[in-house]
């Protein structure tokens, strides 16, 4: 730590929530003539530049100090307090006490998105403090599973989130899925394994750690094909998001309808885009089997012919992701879902 920093970023903390607590006293227009605004701003930034010198129990105290300004604080300024309190947690302070302040509130405002005299200042709050929700959600996985849990708002994400900058963060992060059973088969080889991940942003993250862990080349109840580097996957799964480089896709990931009678997937996934998951697909757009999230793999041979590859950083970089193998099916169990599976698409 820095000579003389200690503590300072709890005086600048403390200095800031006094100055939420005199502007709040402020109403209409008069707030943009405040002279408590440029000066909000600048303790603001004397907080940011404390961040690298900062203890966890700093910043856990500067959260409790800061969230105590949601109890009266105004919309027209609240984003400066999530975007802090945001700060505080992507450099190592607790989430959970971020949540609790932070997401109610967020969720409250967009629950008056009927209020068409709303709709300005909801879109600015949102485009103001999209950061702060995506790194508290990166961080907190409980909070992920509670977020969804508000239909209300979830419903209302939805119809929205395209309508103001860094929405579709929000929209993704909101729809991770996290303890995830996942149902994966390879169709022509007749193998199969049920999966458990969480923390997957999108269809490249997935695909990246599917094939890892199920490409070995020299054990026979897994598939063959050709791996990325391993330290691609570990930054990929939770490593420094630092590295740029290029990874590389092995087979093509089908949802569960590209089954046919014949129990085959398509040999282009051209002519029916929509059956294939691409690197674009959320996780929680893949359609489901018996309960679990039904991935179905096709070697990229013959008509497919692809040559896809993807960025090595993970969408969300404070997120970490997980995967692991809960059972290896027998060829007898895939059988038997791929008769599901056909049976469930007809």
């Amino acid at each position: 730590m820095a000579n003389g920093s200690k503590r300072k970023i709890i005086k600048y903390t403390k200095l800031l929530k006094k100055k939420f607590d005199k502007i709040s006293k402020i109403s209409g227009s008069r707030i943009q003539n405040s002279p408590y605004l440029p000066e909000i701003m600048q303790t603001q930034q004397l907080i940011m530049g404390e961040l690298n010198y900062a203890t966890k129990s700093e910043l856990d105290e500067s959260v409790s100090i800061l969230n105590q300004s949601f109890e009266n604080i105004l919309p027209g300024i609240s984003f400066i307090a999530m975007v802090t309190i945001g700060a505080f947690v992507e450099n190592g302070a607790d989430p959970k006490p971020a949540y609790d302040s932070v997401i109610p509130y967020f969720e409250n405002v967009f629950n008056h998105i009927e209020n068409p005299a709303h709709i300005s200042m909801i879109f600015q709050i949102g485009s103001m403090s999209y950061m702060a929700i995506v790194a508290i959600l990166s961080k907190y996985k409980e909070g992920r599973k509670k977020i969804k849990e508000d239909k209300k708002f979830m419903a209302i994400l939805s119809k929205i989130w395209m309508n103001f900058r860094g929405g579709e963060y929000i929209w993704e992060i909101s729809n991770v899925l996290d303890d995830q059973i996942a149902l994966v088969l390879h169709p022509e080889l007749k193998k199969g394994y049920i999966l458990n991940f969480g923390g997957i942003a999108n269809g490249f993250q997935l695909q990246t750690l599917l094939e890892d862990i199920l490409i070995q080349n020299n054990d026979s109840r897994f598939l063959s094909g050709t791996k990325n580097d391993p330290k691609l996957i570990a930054q990929m799964k939770n490593g420094p998001n630092i590295i740029n480089e290029s990874l590389n896709g092995y087979f093509s990931m089908f949802q569960a309808k590209a089954l046919d009678e014949n129990y085959r997937l398509p040999d282009s996934v051209f002519k029916n885009m929509d059956l294939w998951i691409t690197g674009g697909t959320l996780p929680i757009e893949i359609s489901k089997i018996d309960g679990k999230t039904c991935i179905l793999l096709s070697k990229d041979d013959g008509n497919l012919k692809l040559n896809r590859s993807w960025n090595s950083q993970r969408r969300f970089p404070h997120m970490e992701a997980s995967i692991s193998i809960e059972k290896i099916l027998t060829q007898s169990e895939v059988e038997n879902y791929l008769k599901l599976i056909y049976t469930s698409n007809n």
